[in-house]
């Protein structure tokens, strides 16, 4: 994670950050890392500048009254520049969490999605709501529903634009295939074009061949063309976020050149979102139980984990 980088002054209670040529930083931390309290020691609260577009959640080290201590940025999130009141809490020196990210190469390779077990909720995501972990992965990156580059907080949003897109198609395509299926007389019809009329028709697993509708006829085109359309939105946000992921860690393409992110979209969307989502979170030093309430929220990860801004 590369954090900004910025010098802070303080004048009582209230924080004022200015941006300086200085390599201060300004650390994230884990809320596990924030140590007792100690309320005779402790304001009740301090008024905060942003000192840039922040996540919900993220936790700043700040001096107060000359002492290092932690604030967390409220529910929505901050944008630089907005003041916000936060309750500070004694920290550590250097409590910011180690996320591991790797800078230049992946974490591992394309097809390496078993790589933390067979039964992990990384690629049990993957296989079975491939759209969902996608949009777990561009919430992380702060990227919207399109793949693009967002500022928080508006891409906390992210996760669930991605997921009520998924459902929506799920819905309509149950919905029209339920139809089509009817009007055939047996579930489980496939769908062929009749080679003497040129026409669609129902193709029963008993081999049986029945005339469709004309209001099937344009059932179907619609549910293809949806379907084709659903198709092109998970390629290009997969692509668009691979690609901010190599230009922010620096990981040059290893084959098909610029073209790399279209072609492992096109081919492989789950082997791509999964090598994302392991790159962008070390499951390995804090990993995500199965079945456990960070596995379905909008990062796929623990309450607290920094956002790459």
């Amino acid at each position: 994670v590369k954090h900004s980088k910025f010098s802070f002054a303080v004048v009582q209670n209230k924080m004022t950050y200015n941006e300086k040529g200085q390599d201060v930083d300004i650390p994230i931390v884990a809320p596990s890392a924030v140590t007792e309290i100690r309320s005779a020691e402790v304001p009740s609260s301090v008024q905060v500048t942003a000192p840039a577009d922040l996540q919900e959640g993220y936790k700043l080290q700040v001096e107060v009254n000359g002492k290092s201590m932690i604030v967390g940025v409220p529910p929505g999130g901050v944008r630089q520049g907005d003041v916000f009141t936060a309750v500070p809490q004694f920290g550590g020196t250097d409590t910011r969490p180690n996320l591991d990210i790797p800078m230049n190469t992946w974490r591992d390779g394309l097809c390496d999605c078993c790589a933390l077990g067979c039964c992990h909720p990384a690629l049990c995501m993957g296989i079975w709501f491939t759209p969902i972990l996608l949009g777990q992965v561009m919430t992380r990156m702060s990227r919207n529903f399109l793949g693009g580059a967002g500022s928080p907080p508006s891409t906390s949003n992210t996760c669930a634009i991605v997921t009520g897109i998924f459902l929506i198609f799920i819905v309509i395509e149950a919905v029209i295939s339920t139809v089509l299926d009817a009007e055939a007389g047996c579930a489980g019809s496939e769908w062929v074009i009749d080679s003497n009329t040129g026409l669609g028709a129902y193709r029963c697993p008993d081999g049986t061949t029945s005339a469709a509708s004309s209001s099937s006829n344009g059932l179907n085109s619609a549910l293809s063309t949806i379907s084709f359309i659903y198709f092109v939105y998970m390629v290009v946000s997969t692509c668009m976020t691979r690609a901010a992921i190599r230009n922010k860690f620096n990981i040059q393409p290893q084959c098909c050149g610029e073209c790399e992110d279209c072609c492992c979209a096109y081919w492989c969307t789950y082997c791509t979102v999964t090598q994302m989502a392991r790159h962008t979170y070390d499951y390995r030093q804090r990993d995500v139980p199965c079945c456990a309430g960070a596995c379905c929220n909008k990062t796929g990860q623990p309450e607290g984990t920094p956002y790459i801004v």
